[in-house]
């Protein structure tokens, strides 16, 4: 009996340790994303994802991270148009 709770007690404790390291993962890979299509879109010296992502908001558009990489990989003319705006 106290084999099995132990058990389900560390199964828990992977569980929510793994769903933390896989949003931190996905995270990473949209900022790696949009850091790459803002580079294929611009200079390479003066495009970068922190100054994308600051006159974002200083345009007070509100665009999450992942929505951003949606449209940085399947829609090339609304990002490039987004790109431009800013």
């Amino acid at each position: 009996m106290i084999d099995r709770y132990k058990h389900n007690l560390k199964s828990f404790i992977y569980y929510n340790k793994d769903r933390k390291k896989l949003k931190i993962y996905l995270r990473r890979l949209w900022i790696t994303r949009i850091n790459a299509k803002i580079r294929d879109e611009g200079n390479i010296w003066s495009s970068y994802y922190s100054l994308f992502i600051n006159k974002l908001r200083n345009k007070n558009i509100i665009l999450n991270r992942k929505i951003l990489e949606q449209i940085a990989i399947s829609n090339n003319v609304c990002f490039r148009v987004l790109y431009n705006f800013i």
